[in-house]
């Protein structure tokens, strides 16, 4: 088993920060898309469910809107 060297940390080339940056772009496109599915899902399970503005602000945490 290797054993770890103490941390030298050197300053990153510019192509290692470039790729370090699309990591994480391509990071928050996926949690775009899993967000996206995620809703997709939940309009699936609630098809011909009628909701009205306050069980959805329910849904959210949000206080009702008072008439």
């Amino acid at each position: 088993m290797p054993t770890a060297k103490p941390s030298s940390r050197q300053p990153l080339s510019a192509q290692r920060r470039r790729v370090v940056r699309k990591i994480a772009t391509i990071r928050e496109e996926v949690e775009d898309l899993l967000d996206s599915v995620q809703l997709l899902e939940a309009r699936a399970k609630d098809i011909g469910v009628r909701h009205s503005t306050n069980d959805v602000r329910a849904k959210l945490g949000l206080a009702p809107l008072r008439r």
